[in-house]
């Protein structure tokens, strides 16, 4: 069904199957809209959002048409005469494209020139990706909704997501641990049952100081949690792994699961301890997601509590046990009771 041709017979509306399409107009614009409306409010815009500066002699390789220079909100393009039947594009910007995807579509972001001559990022598949940012996103994930992308506003960041906008800044606790982390340091956040003691997975002074702090021996080695299989590839043997297997790791289950897997020769041998194979986890905890996004790195896991005392399930008992100078990140655990189930990924055997 074409919803742009002349409507000499009724079309069903197909957002609600009961209503007919019908032409409407509105003081700026002419759109198709549901007779059923304001119970359905199916619509669709007629009116393109951009003026024809120029047809050129090209013709459109998708549909045969004349292809036209146009001028719209998101900077000058190449598009078909015939949209919007036709939706071939070819930017004119596309040699300021970032590294940066569209996280709308398989796109990239553009720098782009608005019609008042102001710059701001695009995606290049506009007009049918209309994602755009005033400024060059930043690559911080919104603790809300946990959209990719923000922007920085005011004294904070600014969420990109259209539904969100969620309008927020890193705590002062947030800070603490990211310098605990680059400065070797071992620091405190929530996971999903517990809070987790933790440090960066390749530095020998804060392993030590990790096992130093808990107490432990250095046979014992430590968990691994990530956001995603990616933050783990400096770890994992992946060339002992399947495609299936490797697919189980990144996967996420009712209840948090943990994975014995092979490790690679050269990682840290306080982080393996006396074993040729390492623990890891995707969480689902949103801080752990946060942090993983922001310190590009997976993270050493094992419970907050001093020798003898109960694993710390909330801000004020990490503070209790290990001061109120303690790099902690006062969020939430998921709440879940048990500890993780644990599986040998090659023999699929419940370990616990």
């Amino acid at each position: 069904m074409s919803l742009f041709k002349a409507h000499q017979e009724d079309e069903k509306c197909p957002q609600c199957t009961n209503g007919v399409l019908q032409i409407k107009s509105s003081k700026k614009s002419k759109f198709l809209g549901c007779n059923k409306y304001p119970d359905c409010d199916f619509i669709v815009n007629l009116t393109p959002s951009f003026k024809i500066l120029k047809t050129l002699d090209e013709i459109c390789p998708e549909c045969s048409h004349s292809l036209v220079l146009n001028q719209g909100s998101f900077g000058i393009f190449i598009g078909c005469s015939n949209y919007p039947n036709c939706h071939f594009t070819v930017s004119k910007q596309t040699n300021n494209e970032s590294s940066l995807n569209c996280p709308l579509c398989d796109g990239k972001l553009l720098k782009r020139s608005g019609m008042k001559g102001s710059n701001f990022y695009g995606c290049q598949n506009y007009p049918k990706c209309k994602f755009s940012s005033p400024t060059k996103p930043l690559e911080k994930q919104c603790p809300q909704c946990l959209f990719a992308y923000s922007i920085q506003y005011r004294n904070g960041f600014k969420c990109l997501n259209q539904n969100c906008q969620h309008i927020y800044k890193l705590s002062y606790d947030y800070k603490k641990v990211y310098d605990a982390f680059h400065n070797e340091e071992v620091f405190a956040y929530p996971t999903e049952s517990v809070f987790g003691l933790g440090c960066d997975p390749k530095s020998e002074t804060a392993l030590t100081s990790l096992i130093q702090l808990k107490q432990r021996s250095n046979e014992k080695g430590f968990i691994l949690i990530a956001s995603d299989i990616k933050y783990l590839d400096d770890y994992l043997d992946m060339s002992l792994l399947t495609k299936e297997q490797k697919s189980l790791v990144n996967q996420t289950f009712d209840k948090p699961r943990t994975w014995i897997v092979p490790v690679k020769s050269d990682v840290q041998p306080l982080l393996t301890g006396a074993f040729k194979s390492i623990a890891v986890r995707i969480s689902q905890n949103n801080t752990v997601k946060i942090l993983c996004k922001e310190l590009q790195s997976a993270l050493v896991s094992t419970s907050a509590n001093l020798s003898g005392q109960n694993p710390c399930k909330n801000y004020n008992e990490v503070i209790d046990q290990f001061g109120e100078n303690f790099p902690v990140i006062k969020e939430e655990t998921n709440g879940v009771e048990n500890p993780s189930q644990i599986f040998d990924l090659i023999s699929l055997k419940q370990l616990r």
